[in-house]
């Protein structure tokens, strides 16, 4: 029988203690969230823009905006009432 390969990461506390840790500033999160699940979510999000809208968007990262309809930009941000802005 093949012996284990040798492990690469280290084994995660769970999902919040994890995130905890890393706010504390003690080491990084598994989740990797600059990296990976950022773009990753800016993705999915744009993607229902484009389904929302039935058409083809394009993304300029540099500026937050879709440059060939600028009509829908306004489904990027939202509107709070007085009282509960951030």
């Amino acid at each position: 029988m093949a012996d284990p390969p040798d492990q690469t990461y280290e084994r995660s506390p769970g999902i919040y203690a994890d995130w905890l840790r890393a706010c504390r500033g003690e080491g990084t999160a598994n989740t990797h969230f600059p990296d990976y699940a950022a773009p990753l979510t800016e993705t999915v999000l744009l993607g229902n823009v484009a389904v929302r809208s039935q058409r083809t968007v394009e993304w300029n990262a540099e500026a937050g905006e879709i440059s060939n309809r600028p009509a829908l930009n306004d489904h990027l941000s939202t509107s709070h009432r007085t009282g509960w802005a951030l």
